[in-house]
């Protein structure tokens, strides 16, 4: 098949700013420097135990020992078999470097879609561009969400093959949407394949009312069966990847093993799925949906407001005139953040769609006519809406009860990556409708005028809100109330604080609303010089996309730029705390000096101990950071963190903790540890999970287990007390533990390691016992009569079954690829001998 080079110029030339743009945005990763991401060093932290066992074994456990007292690694660093679609993205983005790939994947998955329907190049330049750089990519990129960002910028490759299915394209839409299903669940961000599986579900709706009005149910059924195969198909190449994981959600905090809890209150302890209130912690305001024009509506990021800002002047000046302490200074300090917007627990930036975009997705939904335009707008209104969770309560518990496997994510501003995508691409629609459709000049001015008054109440909206705000959080708010309860006299004075940072933060929304409301002039100018012929087509296009880029870039540099660069030795866990907490580093390298195979450490003073990974990239942690952590191990967490139980850290085998003092961290020997193991002489059978925790409080453990009635039956015989019996640890590894056992009598068994019911396996002198869960969280063993060894295997079923289909699926992937391309070929080809014949 000859190449027309013509035709394939403008996806050259696409390619090509792609790039340039993805190169210059990002030019401190071409000099050698890495992105400080946080949430990358959390993860180096976690993965540390995994990589070394990895060095010295030659692949990755299936478990860890450096975080929570041991859990698996499936979502950590993990040995995966799904080859094919792991290279799918790296084949994409040419293999190059962080975080320039990310924004290149994007545009290129983006502009794919958008050729799928037929809009023209230079305006799926612009509207790539703008889905590739809304201000939410830089935000996690600069926090490290490898995963998410990755997941987001093949979401609409993923559609693309689902809509060439619907158009007939069989073969070829096939192989995509498997290909591109199989890349997308691969990288295991679950809630971005919710997402895509909403809009999908729009899209399947939309093709299926077509379909049935035009009583062409041949098409609705093949083409159904074809999209709903090939997903499975695609799913099934990463089956190591979904089974595992479906194994651990049984265990984990998203669950819905809430043993704690109410069941007559917690429907999430009945059905399963996070708490709501959890579930709903980070939820965008009604009003701060504003963003997605004016980025700093609501202030923009949860940081200080500067040493510029009014707020610092009058904070110093209260200090000058005596009217605040030093102390009580330092306090109030803490109260400058530029965001006071709804989301209580901070947030590193708002979405900003760009104001280009938005304009034009508007023009799309006044203009566009044509069979995307409603599930478009559908998807794009649920979003929000969802979006807005604890905000909108009456209809987001509702979808939280009632949506299948929604109540097992977080975060409800993340649905905003739906606009993100779709915004930009009904306003390509409608521009594509505008410049190159059928339209007469009349209807063109008609349209750009209807647009334009659309915006116009949209910005007067905006307005009511600035001239209406208060620009105080909740937070200052209630600030204000305490402080007139405890210490009147303090009360004028935190007021006057407090307004100079409203003051502080209504200056950043009307700078962003002016620039908005310039932007759109400059947009609508544009979309009017061309309705007058006063600009070409072609050229609007450019003009459009070089201020729609510009606009984008400048915002998403104030939360990705050359700052957030550094040495790439410092973005490595161990060497970020040596750089920027050199006493810790000291500590946590002095307890590092014990050999010992099996102790655990309690890290009170690095922040939150359970949002805490750098401590394990040194030693076992009882903490870490992991968003979905085993659930019975969470429960732990009122006893680790906040009544510093002894009981439960002696369980532990907590041999040191961490402690902050005013000279810097200081660590202390815990004696009373109980060890890797011990022999119990007694076992008191609980009802259930409540008194199973209470009773852990203050009993002796190393005299009495605790165990649940449910799990008497796997104890065949108990202890006999024997003063000869003992049980040694013998090795410790992540998959595999063994203990040296005397046991003249039966013997009961308490492991200081984590239950887990989905894996760990137990065998007695080679014979498989039952693991029992006791004390809460810990595994207990039922030592048989005579027993010289005890060994603990890691061999979760749920792998070996992935991991043989995700071999077998691969093969297939790839040869559908190959069938779908070669018939997509072979079909063109025809079809050119027949119109040259």
């Amino acid at each position: 098949m000859k190449l027309d080079f013509k035709k394939l110029l403008p996806h050259l030339i696409a390619i090509g700013i792609f790039l340039i743009v993805a190169l210059v945005y990002c030019k401190p990763a071409l000099e050698g420097l890495s992105l400080e991401q946080h949430d990358t060093i959390q993860w180096k932290g976690m993965a540390k135990d995994p990589e070394d066992f990895k060095a010295s074994h030659g692949y990755y456990p299936l478990w860890t020992k450096s975080m929570f007292g041991g859990m698996p690694t499936y979502n950590i660093a993990f040995q995966s078999n799904a080859h094919v679609p792991y290279l799918v993205d790296r084949f994409i983005s040419f293999g190059l470097p962080q975080p320039i790939n990310y924004f290149f994947l994007a545009c290129i998955c983006f502009y794919f879609l958008a050729q799928v329907m037929r809009i023209n190049p230079w305006i799926s330049i612009l509207a790539a561009l703008g889905f590739a750089y809304c201000s939410y990519d830089p935000i996690i990129i600069s926090v490290g969400h490898h995963t998410k960002m990755i997941s987001m910028a093949l979401m609409p490759a993923l559609l693309a093959g689902v809509i060439l299915i619907y158009e007939k394209k069989y073969w070829i839409g096939g192989a995509l949407t498997a290909l591109f299903t199989g890349a997308l669940v691969v990288h295991n961000h679950l809630q971005i394949v919710y997402y895509a599986i909403i809009i999908i579900f729009f899209i399947t709706l939309t093709y299926a009312i077509r379909w049935i009005k035009q009583k062409d149910f041949k098409t609705l059924i093949t083409a159904g069966l074809v999209a709903a195969v090939m997903a499975g198909l695609g799913a099934l190449s990463c089956a190591v990847q979904l089974f595992t994981t479906k194994d651990y959600a049984k265990e984990s905090m998203r669950g819905g093993r809430a043993d704690l809890g109410d069941d007559k209150t917690s429907t999430t302890a009945k059905k399963g799925g996070l708490d709501i209130d959890y579930a709903f912690a980070w939820s965008y305001g009604i009003p701060e949906t504003f963003t997605l024009l004016v980025p700093n509506v609501n202030g923009g990021i949860s940081r200080g407001l500067g040493e510029e800002s009014k707020f610092y002047e009058t904070l110093v000046g209260k200090v000058q005139s005596r009217e605040l302490d030093q102390q009580l200074a330092q306090q109030v300090g803490q109260m400058g953040s530029e965001y006071w917007g709804p989301q209580t627990l901070g947030t590193s930036g708002p979405v900003y769609l760009g104001a280009i975009v938005c304009l034009l997705f508007i023009l799309g939904t006044v203009i566009a006519d044509n069979k995307h335009k409603w599930w478009i707008i559908i998807s794009c209104v649920l979003a929000i809406m969802m979006a807005w969770g604890s905000n909108f309560m009456a209809f987001n518990k509702f979808l939280f009860e009632h949506l299948p496997m929604y109540k097992n994510f977080r975060v409800p501003t993340l649905t905003l990556v739906i606009p993100q995508l779709l915004f930009p691409l009904l306003g390509a629609l409608g521009l594509q409708q505008l410049l190159f459709g059928n339209l007469t000049d009349e209807q063109k001015l008609k349209a750009v005028k209807l647009t334009a008054i659309v915006t116009g109440v949209i910005v007067a909206l905006i307005g009511v809100y600035y001239f209406s705000a208060t620009f105080m959080s909740s937070r200052d708010a209630e600030i204000i109330k305490n402080v007139q309860q405890d210490n009147p006299s303090l009360a004028r004075t935190i007021k006057d604080v407090l307004a100079a940072a409203a003051e502080d933060r209504q200056g950043l929304f009307k700078a962003d609303f002016i620039r908005t409301i310039f932007l759109l002039i400059v947009g609508l100018g544009i979309l009017f010089a061309f309705t007058r012929k006063m600009l070409k087509p072609v050229a609007a296009v450019i003009v459009l996309m070089v201020v729609s880029t510009g606009d984008l870039l400048a915002v998403g540099t104030r939360y990705l730029n050359e700052e957030k660069y550094a040495e790439a030795t410092n973005v490595e866990p161990q060497e970020s705390v040596m750089v920027s907490n050199p006493p810790m580093y000291k500590v946590l390298k002095s307890i590092e000096a014990d050999k010992d195979p099996h102790y655990r450490v309690l890290n009170n003073a690095m922040g939150s101990v359970y949002d805490d990974a750098l401590t394990s990239a040194f030693v076992r942690s009882i903490g870490g950071y992991h968003p979905a952590k085993i659930s019975i191990y969470e429960d732990l967490r009122d006893n680790i963190t906040r009544k510093f139980n002894m009981n439960v850290l002696n369980m532990l085998d907590t041999r040191y903790v961490i402690v902050p003092t005013q000279q810097g961290p200081q660590v202390q020997r815990n004696p009373d540890a109980f060890g890797p193991a011990w022999l119990v002489k007694n076992i008191t059978f609980v009802p259930d999970a409540k008194t199973e925790m209470a009773s852990i409080d203050s009993s002796n453990l190393l005299e009495t287990a605790f165990v649940q009635e449910s799990f008497k039956k796997d104890i065949k015989e108990l202890p006999q007390f024997d003063s000869a019996a003992y049980i040694k640890l013998k090795t410790y590894d992540n998959e595999l533990i063994t203990y040296d056992i005397n046991a003249p009598t039966p013997q009961f068994a308490v492991l200081s390691e984590v239950y887990y019911a989905s894996g760990w396996n137990a065998y007695a002198d080679g014979n498989k016992i039952p693991i029992v869960k006791t004390d809460y969280a810990l595994r207990g063993i039922a030592i048989p009569k005579g027993t010289k060894e005890l060994k603990l295997t890691f061999e979760p079923e749920s792998y070996k079954k992935g991991f043989a289909i995700s071999a077998t699926m691969n093969y297939v992937l790839v040869l559908l690829v190959i069938a779908g391309l070669a018939i997509e070929i072979i079909t063109r080809r025809k079809k050119q001998l027949k119109n040259k014949s």
